[in-house]
């Protein structure tokens, strides 16, 4: 094998940020309070978008949802979505629960989709359009660990029945309403929620595309991810003071 060149960071790169969690990196920037929107999407007509105090409250009422439903910490649930402010959402929520989310393209092939609801023993699938939608259709009652699968067609008005009769179907939109009401009955829950959280806590499942075998999934921690995106931060040049703060 040919010899290379390992390449480490330059001389006065940033000190790496260790210890931090995805959620507590979404409470910080709350209290930065900035104007502009933390998640921004094109909807037909205009844009959408939630500020990050926004997106936390909506975040710990489908956590709180996903709890109530039975979800526990450790339970996987596939994402098979276009991305967008509900993927985010369902991304964040998943993070304050304890549950690792497996994000897959809402183009994965029919049978990497199966595969990878199997191996992992998913507990619950999110799928968002009409060709995620169907795949699950035609899938759903061979996976007999699932018990929810989450649509989040936000023309809907009552969820897709995928006709399974072990599993249960809920709609986004209405999940996130309960869990307000959820969070009205016990207003601590997300703080205890996160107290249960730990920067060595597996935070999600990253499949291959399955182009050389069977799909391959590669475990990340929610701190693989907060010193990816904190330390990579740090080392770009001229960022506003507030950003220095919140690091």
């Amino acid at each position: 094998m040919a010899e290379r060149d390992i390449h480490t960071a330059p001389p006065g790169s940033a000190e790496p940020i260790l210890g931090r969690t995805l959620a507590g990196l979404l409470d910080e920037a709350c209290m930065l309070d900035r104007a502009t929107p933390a998640v921004s999407e094109r909807i037909p007509g205009g844009e959408r978008s939630l500020s990050a105090k926004e997106l936390r409250q909506q975040s710990d009422q489908l956590a709180a949802a996903f709890l109530h439903h039975g979800l526990e910490r450790g339970d996987r649930v596939v994402l098979c979505m276009p991305p967008g402010i509900a993927f985010t959402i369902i991304d964040f929520a998943c993070q304050i629960a304890g549950i690792i989310d497996i994000p897959l393209y809402e183009s994965c092939r029919e049978e990497d989709l199966a595969f990878i609801i199997d191996e992992t023993e998913a507990t619950m699938t999110c799928v968002g359009g009409q060709e995620a939608s169907a795949k699950m259709a035609r899938i759903i009652k061979d996976r007999g660990s699932l018990k929810l699968v989450m649509t989040t067609d936000r023309s809907a008005t009552a969820p897709t029945d995928f006709g399974a009769d072990h599993v249960r179907n809920i709609l986004f939109d209405t999940e996130v309403d309960s869990g307000k009401d959820i969070l009205k009955r016990h207003p601590g829950l997300p703080k205890e929620l996160r107290s249960r959280i730990s920067p060595d806590d597996i935070a999600t499942l990253i499949y291959t595309s399955g182009t050389t075998g069977k799909p391959k999934g590669v475990q990340l921690t929610q701190e693989n991810i907060s010193f990816n995106g904190m330390t990579g931060f740090a080392d770009i040049r001229g960022l506003d003071d507030e950003i220095e703060v919140a690091m």
